[in-house]
Order: structure tokens, then C-alpha cells, then sequence
């Protein structure tokens, strides 16, 4: 195929790949359909979505254009719309996709944060229990009785509650989620003198 040779275009006389420009085609597309036996009328009578005018912002845009204008790459716009997604549905699922970044991004600066929380108030527990068995009371070391049970104790931290269960020279705190009551972590302890060490540890 002689891509040098003019036809009549709109009263021009016009290369395919001058015509392929004033129509926002790529000139492949039209060589293509040319090499398959079409004529150049039937290679640019045949939509493509390059060639179908859109109004985006006010203006008759094509979609390559569109594309320019949004900073979306033209092929990921043209397989959003081949899977049936209309063109605001389109340019909008790519602000999906970057709230969904920013969402989970953040969600993991939250869950570092709440870790880091976690940790603190886990160190403050161990030392408020030192205190206890330092001879301090309970309740002046922050930690409230827990009604109805004997030498048992609750400390709030940042989302868990704190349990502290005292028995003769063993201790058990537990770390309890205050929302749905579960048991997340438990620490057992043992008493020597005026020192406490972790069981198995």
C-alpha cells in the first residue's frame, strides 16, 4: 500500500495519514482496514472510539483528546469503555482509584499510630502492675476494682481495657477489646519478693 498516495478528503486532496489526523484516528487503524479490502471510504465510515465526538466540559471532544485533557492514558479509558463503564463512569473510577490509595493509606498510618498507642499503653499497664506488687494500692496505680471479683482489676488503655487478676504469688493481665468484650492477649506473671517476672520468659 503506497502510503504516499493522495485522495480527495472534504474537497482536499489528502495523504490516509493527514485524513486519520482530521478525524483523531490513528492512521493504523485506517491501513489496516484498507489492507483488508476496504475501500478509504468504508476504513473511515467505521467508528472508532477516537472518532466519536464527545461533549466533555462544554466542548465536542474525541476520546484521545479527552484523554490529553484528564491525564488518563487513551487505553485505559477505551478498556473502561469496552467493559461498559460509560465515559463519566470512566474519568471517575480514576478518582476511585486514587481515593481508594489515599483510604488505605491513611488506614495504615491510623493502624501504625493505634500499634504505636497499643505498645504505650501495654509498657504503662506492666508498670502500673509493678506498682501493685510493690505494695501500692490497686486503685491508687490506676487500675478500678472490678465488681463482684475478688483482687481483680480493669486499667482503660487507648481501645483495650486492661485486666488485672491477683492470685497469691501469680498475676494474669489481660488485654480486652472494648467493643466486642474478646480476650486479645493475656500475660501471665509471677511474684518473687518484691520483684515480678513473666511466666516462660
Amino acid at each position: 500500500m503506497d502510503k504516499r498516495r493522495m485522495y480527495s478528503f472534504n474537497g482536499r486532496m489528502m495523504t490516509v495519514a493527514e485524513i486519520a489526523e482530521e478525524l483523531g484516528v490513528h492512521r493504523n487503524t485506517i491501513y489496516k482496514r484498507m489492507q483488508a479490502g476496504m475501500t478509504l471510504a468504508e476504513a473511515i465510515a467505521m467508528k472508532t472510539r477516537r472518532s466519536v465526538v464527545y461533549d466533555f466540559e462544554g466542548r465536542k471532544m474525541n476520546l484521545n483528546q479527552i484523554a490529553a485533557k484528564t491525564g488518563i492514558n487513551y487505553s485505559t479509558l477505551d478498556d473502561r469503555m469496552k467493559r461498559g463503564m460509560t465515559l463519566a463512569e470512566a474519568i471517575d473510577a480514576q478518582k476511585y482509584m486514587l481515593s481508594k490509595q489515599a483510604i488505605r493509606r491513611a488506614a495504615e498510618r491510623r493502624a501504625k499510630r493505634e500499634k504505636a498507642r497499643r505498645k504505650g499503653a501495654e509498657r504503662i499497664a506492666l508498670l502500673l502492675m509493678r506498682e501493685i506488687f510493690n505494695g501500692c494500692r490497686p486503685e491508687d496505680a490506676g487500675f478500678r476494682r472490678l465488681p463482684g471479683e475478688k483482687e481483680a482489676y480493669a486499667f482503660e488503655g487507648c481501645i483495650l481495657e486492661y485486666r488485672a487478676v491477683i492470685e497469691d504469688k501469680r498475676a494474669r493481665l489481660m488485654a480486652i477489646l472494648r467493643e466486642t468484650g474478646s480476650v486479645c492477649r493475656v500475660w501471665e506473671y509471677e511474684i518473687y519478693g518484691g520483684t515480678i517476672a513473666r511466666c516462660g520468659a
